[in-house]
């Protein structure tokens, strides 16, 4: 049973794990017992598994200062906390991708400019689209920087917040922000022909929390700059004691799955791309125990 005061800290526990999810767009396997950190990534950011068929070329993000994309992410989410169900709204984001400039080396430093931020009902939906409509509507305007290498590694990523995003609702949009990242896959240092795939590692911290994400990207087709793609990937973390709201939380039990199709654009990064996710943990708190599900399904398209 999930009293009063579970039910204020839950939403805040849920809005970290899809922070997670969101940064990741995987799901988890089933980490040790153990307490201790997550091991390191590899010492090559980009492992090749397989190279491919002939013909092999080298990929690299080919981008022009100037250059604009106009991508929508679209976000389904569901998920039970403890006794407790809930159904998402559909969350709708336009986004405007402008290259800003590019270095000598090829790096573009980019800009990620939220146009339009909605709310909408779906079918199902056990919270109204008006309860988010005016959250959702606060982060219009504002924009997320970075800069982005040939091979894909994003570097110095910030948020621009508007003056409607202030305290707490301003570090959660700053956390689901950090999204933008996916826009741009890592890219193996040697040539790769259709059928290659390679992985790739990335340990993430945040508020407390340590993960190691690892996404296995499989090339099905290439037309030019335009790749096609699926990818599977994972997250694995040792159990974990973080403060919520001066709150001592332990998260256990990470597990779930997750895979994805799409298509992107190395010389525009247009991206279409369609993901599916699903995230199990344990949340303790108050001497209370809680189950975690949460199920994210992703649709991202240009505009």
């Amino acid at each position: 049973m999930i009293d009063g005061s579970w039910r204020g800290i839950l939403p805040t526990i849920m809005l970290r794990v899809v922070s997670v999810a969101l940064i990741a767009l995987v799901a988890c396997k089933q980490p040790d017992a153990a307490s201790s950190p997550p091991p390191p990534p590899p010492k090559s950011a980009v492992e090749v598994v397989a190279p491919g068929s002939e013909p092999r070329t080298q990929l690299r993000y080919q981008l022009r200062k100037g250059a604009t994309s106009d991508v929508v992410f679209a976000l389904d989410m569901d998920m039970t906390a403890g006794t407790r169900d809930v159904k998402m709204p559909t969350l709708e984001l336009a986004v405007t991708i402008r290259v800003e400039d590019v270095l000598a080396d090829g790096t573009a430093a980019l800009r990620f400019t939220y146009n339009a931020v909605e709310a909408k009902d779906r079918d199902g939906a056990t919270v109204p689209a008006r309860v988010l409509s005016e959250q959702a509507a606060a982060l219009t305007g504002a924009a997320v920087t970075g800069k982005l290498s040939p091979t894909g590694a994003f570097s110095e990523v910030a948020l621009v917040a508007t003056p409607k995003l202030a305290g707490a609702l301003g570090d959660q949009v700053k956390q689901l922000t950090q999204s933008v990242e996916q826009v741009a896959m890592p890219l193996p240092a040697q040539p790769v022909g259709i059928g290659a795939v390679w992985k790739a590692k990335k340990i993430i911290n945040q508020n407390g929390m340590t993960l190691v994400t690892t996404t296995t990207v499989s090339l099905t087709s290439r037309d030019g700059s335009k790749l096609g793609f699926t990818t599977k990937a994972s997250v694995e973390g040792a159990n974990q004691t973080v403060m919520q709201n001066g709150v001592e939380t332990n998260v256990s039990g990470l597990a779930g799955s997750g895979d994805g199709q799409g298509t992107l654009d190395l010389a525009t990064l247009a991206l279409a791309e369609q993901l599916a996710t699903k995230l199990d943990a344990t949340v303790r708190a108050l001497g209370e125990t809680a189950p975690m599900h949460l199920a994210i399904a992703m649709r991202v398209a240009p505009r």
